[in-house]
């Protein structure tokens, strides 16, 4: 359901939409991710894409400095079609379950229509 992110495969997961997925990269200086965060993800499965990225790990720092992210705080950043810009961010030192509600609910939805239904892979 949540996919570990580093440097080697970052790229391919953020700019892959052929499964109709808003894009959501989850980083924490920590090797698992938090409770909270595993929840939002499963409730959100079927219109976004989780990743997570290990701030500790020396394989994420690229991935972490593209993103701009700083150390010691929990950072969520919501990508959709054009990966280079996020389409919403949010940083703190951890974020609470409705903040994460209330920055996926406007933002679960690709720009561009698609032939097929979001709702289904």
């Amino acid at each position: 359901m949540v996919t570990s992110i580093g440097d080697g495969n970052a790229e391919s997961f953020v700019s892959d939409f052929e499964d109709n997925k808003v894009k959501a990269l989850i980083f924490e200086e920590r090797p698992t991710m938090r409770l909270r965060y595993l929840i939002t993800a499963f409730h959100y499965r079927d219109r976004v894409a989780f990743g997570f990225v290990d701030m500790t790990s020396p394989l994420a720092h690229n991935v972490t400095s593209h993103y701009k992210v700083q150390r010691h705080t929990d950072t969520m950043v919501l990508l959709k079609e054009d990966s280079a810009e996020p389409a919403a961010t949010v940083s703190t030192a951890e974020i609470p379950t409705q903040t994460l509600h209330q920055l996926i609910e406007p933002n679960q939805l690709l720009i561009l229509p698609r032939l097929s239904s979001q709702t289904l892979d």
